[in-house]
């Protein structure tokens, strides 16, 4: 496969994941509407705190999720773009690269 084509393949890959990132975050964001929406009606008792902690744990761990996913997509189209290159033969797995024949 030529070199052209597998980096077309690898953006087309790219911009799939980014569309399911998205569409996890709209799910996310309605999920959180809902938690928001039950906390606030069930605000009186109880511990008011801990529920709304909760959640917060929730969607700070998924958001630290989807950043690690982000870094490292940008950091292999980086050294697709050539701009993280340290040209040790390395490959976008870590592995040595393997010539085509």
């Amino acid at each position: 496969m030529r070199e052209e084509t597998q980096k077309q393949r690898l953006l087309a890959s790219t911009i799939r994941m980014h569309e399911q990132l998205a569409e996890i975050l709209a799910h996310k964001a309605l999920e959180a509407e809902k938690a928001r929406n039950w906390l606030c009606g069930s605000m009186a008792e109880g511990d008011p705190l801990r529920p709304c902690l909760d959640v917060h744990e929730q969607v700070v761990e998924m958001l630290e999720g989807i950043a690690r996913v982000e870094s490292g997509i940008v950091s292999h189209l980086k050294i697709l773009l050539g701009e993280g290159d340290s040209g040790d033969g390395m490959d976008l797995f870590g592995g040595k690269g393997e010539e085509a024949s």
